[in-house]
């Protein structure tokens, strides 16, 4: 299940009011249509919901008789992109609390204080900065900007230009051993 109408990232510069659900399973409701210009009253459907994949299910058995006992939901983290619906205008928001009412009372739905994450460029590196990054004479320092690396694709590409320097060999094991610690998770 994926969240739906909930954010709209042509208008997040904008942005007026948000409310993130309190629940583990999906909230859906009424908002307007933030892209409608000829019917600002136009409602649409929204969703909110975590994807499965960001769930641990956890089942007890008893031992005795083999029958499950109790199964528990944990969410792994919060998800900003699923969770949290925007808001761009304040008519928008008088009209989102009317049409969601219920949701608001039941505390399904509460105001979001914080701001969405900033994108994260860490693997974000032009071919300038690999080739900078191979060049460097300090093994450690090479090592903990290789350690800060998430992305398996840019690993390879730091490679690449490692082969095509007369960087130390070492460095090379430090790559492969930062891949293998993203393979295993």
């Amino acid at each position: 299940m994926k969240s739906t109408n909930h954010q709209f990232m042509e208008f997040n510069n904008q942005i007026v009011k948000r409310y993130v659900r309190t629940t583990t399973y999906p909230v859906s409701g009424r908002r307007l249509n933030p892209r409608n210009k000829q019917n600002p009253f136009e409602v649409i459907d929204f969703l909110l919901a975590t994807p499965s994949d960001n769930f641990d299910f956890n089942v007890e058995v008893d031992p005795a008789g083999g029958a499950v006992t109790k199964t528990t939901l944990q969410q792994n983290k919060f998800d900003y992109e699923h969770e949290v619906l925007e808001l761009y205008t304040d008519e928008e928001v008088k009209m989102f609390q009317r049409l969601n009412r219920d949701l608001l009372t039941n505390g399904d739905l509460i105001e979001y204080d914080d701001k969405a994450p900033d994108v994260d460029l860490v693997n974000t590196l032009s071919d300038a900065e690999i080739k900078k990054l191979v060049r460097l004479k300090t093994k450690s320092i090479f090592e903990s900007k290789v350690n800060e690396l998430t992305s398996l694709r840019t690993l390879k590409l730091v490679m690449d230009a490692l082969e095509e320097t007369d960087a130390p060999m070492s460095y090379a094991r430090i790559i492969r051993e930062r891949e293998n610690e993203l393979n295993k998770k």
